[in-house]
Order: C-alpha cells, then structure tokens, then sequence
C-alpha cells in the first residue's frame, strides 16, 4: 500500500473514533424542544442538610418550580432527617456525598465505602430512597476509588460548571460564572449546607431566571449521572405514605418552627 492510501485510513479510523465518542457523550442527552430550545441543564447541591441553611435554597426551588439534585453529607442526613424528607418530597432528587466530607484520596478504600454506604443506609433508614450517585468531597477522587465504587454499585459523578459560591465573591458574579459557562446537558455544582448559603440562594434564583431566559430548562440527575426531564426514569422515591410526612415534616417546614 502506498503512503497516502495508509494516511487516508488512519484519518478515516480517526474520523470513526471521534463520532463514536460523540454519539456516546450525548447517547443519554434529551432532546431541545420548542419549550427548551437549548436543552436541558441540572442544578445540584452538595453538603447538607443543614438545619437554618438548607432551607433557604429549598424555599427558592419551591417558588420557582425548580427541580434539583442533592448530594448530601450522611452524618447530616441523620442529624436533620426531616429536611433530607422534606427535599424528597418537594421532588428533588438525593444523592450520596460520603458520612463525614473527607478527602477520599486519604482513605482506604475500604474506608471510602463504608463512607458512601453508610450514607446510604442513613438515608433508607429515614425512608428516602437515594440514587447511587457519590460526588466525592472537594471533588477529589481516583481511578481506583471509582472503580471500587463502580463494583460495588454506585456511580461518581463531578460537575461541569463549578460556582465556586464558597469564595467571597457576590451572588451576582456566582450567577455571572454559572449562566456564561452553561451549555446542553450542564451539570451545575452550588452548596446549600455551608455558611455561605444565602449567598447561594440569591445567586440560585438569580441562576434560574437568566438560564430560563436563555432558553433552558431544568432537570434532575438519573441513576447515570445523566440529566434528565425531572421525574422520568430512577428518582428518589420514598416509603413513608403522606400522612407520616405530614407529621413528621410538612408543618414544621412550612411554618419554620
């Protein structure tokens, strides 16, 4: 074979690679509609529940009819289970982001699972049946860590637009840096349980206005880490009938006793 026969193969085998990662990166992605003509974004929300913080975000999702993905700390889902209830039943969906926020790249592997599993136990023990997604801690993870985590039946998953509400910087610019990094199939990464959470909820709804704008819509995350039209495919579901979460949440949420 000459030389420009083989070259033209190897561009050819190059070109088939190049679309076959681009039909698998958006083989999960949901479809524009004339209601969402660029796409469909997730917002997320790592490091509670936490009592007087949480709550602020949850009352911004709830007045805007936003849906969203929680990656919640264990220990704080059995400190505060009537919160990490009450986000289920407004329709979030609940994830897993470890017991104690450790960096997971300093434990053992060992230790790294009985972290995620003991935060999933938390949660089905209050009722509240989370999707096997882990965000790990500062986002620090391993190969080795998610493929231990893979084998035993969880997902990781990172962000795609990092927020960085955590700094001292305005809700304004936390907004500025979220909608102009924003693109179809967006996982967007804020914080509802540090003390920086009003912060956070002025920039969210700041966020969901101009997103909305922008022609956007809001889903959830699937037991994939994909995004998804909220309640379509695995969600979190709970095993409480209404009348438990009545009494053991609904009143003291809505009326912040």
């Amino acid at each position: 074979m000459g030389y420009g026969f083989i070259t033209a193969l190897r561009l050819l085998l190059v070109l088939a690679i190049a679309a076959a990662l681009v039909l698998t990166a958006g083989s999960h992605a949901v479809a524009a509609t004339d209601e969402c003509p660029s796409g469909w974004i997730a917002l997320t929300f790592d490091d509670g529940p936490t009592l007087g913080r949480s709550e602020t975000v949850l009352e911004v999702l709830d007045r805007t009819g936003t849906p969203a993905t929680f990656f919640s700390i264990g220990s704080r889902v059995a400190r505060n289970p009537e919160l990490a209830i009450a986000m289920a039943r407004h329709g979030h969906v609940m994830a897993n982001h470890t017991w104690e926020h450790l960096d997971l790249t300093t434990l053992s592997i060992d230790d790294v699972l009985s972290s995620v599993r003991r935060t999933d136990t938390a949660y089905r023990s209050i009722g509240v049946e989370p999707l096997r997604l882990v965000r790990p801690p500062f986002l620090r993870t391993t190969r080795a860590i998610n493929d231990a985590l893979g084998e035993a039946g969880f997902v990781t998953v990172l962000e795609t637009v990092n927020s960085k509400d955590w700094r001292e910087i305005t809700p304004d610019q936390i907004a500025g840096r979220v909608v102009s990094a924003t693109v179809d199939g967006s996982v967007i990464g804020l914080h509802d349980g540090h003390d920086r959470y009003q912060e956070t909820a002025d920039a969210t709804e700041m966020i969901i206005e101009r997103l909305a704008k922008d022609g956007f819509c809001f889903g959830v995350l699937d037991g994939n880490g994909d995004v998804i039209p909220p309640r379509v495919g695995t969600g979190t579901s709970l095993s409480l009938s209404p009348v438990e979460i009545d009494e053991m949440v609904w009143i003291k949420y809505l009326m912040k006793e």
